[in-house]
């Protein structure tokens, strides 16, 4: 009995619970202190588990590494993308008004036309757009060259004069404006003047709004076409000893 007694002091029997419950080990305490690896309040893992984690893969990267060539791709197809062409319906008639100010006030002439006496000085580039005889004056070289007169009417050379500077024929008889057109080698002047209703007056304002921005468009395009050529747009400014190469009219 002595010995039974014994034994049954080193066996603790668990407490059941409606003989439910399979019995709990006691919990297990050692002597020895936890070292700084052995934190009791963290999870435990195995050696395998601290190794480092592996790299990700490119597609797990937040930016693939496909991006940049996108972007590349991207890049290069607008670089070869046409650029855009900007446009100012109020060009030509702003180009036109300058010139006709420059006229007015005497400036970068070129040209001296007599008509009847009475001398105009005009920008000979201006008249070239509308005249196969100013182009012919041009081609023959830059700087001031001698007058010339023209056996016409005033009222017919300013008639064609208007048209070259504003786009719309002056007042002046359809024939007058004929012989203007005819001495001058000035097609368009000459279709002008034959659509344009009879008499001294101007162009009904409803016709000339119509007309007047697409001639000035037709003029600076014939300007356009001459620079091309290297025609007529120079200009030589010589000042103090200095001279400076630019572009005229």
């Amino acid at each position: 009995m002595t010995s039974l007694s014994s034994d049954l002091e080193h066996v603790s029997l668990p407490i059941q619970k409606d003989n439910l419950e399979s019995p709990v080990p006691a919990r297990r305490t050692s002597s020895r202190s936890p070292s700084s690896d052995e934190d009791p309040g963290l999870l435990s893992f195995s050696l395998a588990e601290r190794n480092p984690p592996s790299p990700l893969v490119s597609g797990n990267l937040p930016f693939p590494a496909s991006a940049p060539e996108k972007g590349k791709k991207q890049d290069d197809s607008e670089d070869s993308a046409e650029p855009e062409m900007l446009c100012s319906v109020e060009h030509p008639c702003q180009f036109f008004a300058e010139a006709q100010r420059l006229r007015e006030q005497k400036l970068l002439l070129d040209e001296e036309v007599t008509v009847r006496g009475q001398v105009y000085g005009v920008h000979r580039v201006i008249l070239a757009a509308i005249s196969r005889l100013f182009r012919g004056r041009l081609l023959e070289g830059g700087g001031q060259q001698p007058g010339f007169s023209l056996d016409v009417t005033p009222r017919g050379w300013e008639a064609a004069l208007t048209f070259a500077y504003e786009g719309v024929l002056g007042p002046a008889p359809q024939d007058e404006v004929l012989a203007a057109a005819k001495a001058l080698g000035a097609p368009r002047v000459k279709i002008a003047a034959q659509l344009r209703p009879e008499g001294l007056g101007k162009a009904r304002e409803d016709e000339k709004k119509l007309t007047q921005a697409e001639e000035l468009r037709e003029n600076l395009h014939s300007i356009e076409r001459l620079y091309r050529e290297g025609i007529g747009c120079d200009l030589e400014l010589e000042a103090e000893g200095y001279r400076l190469q630019g572009e005229g009219l």
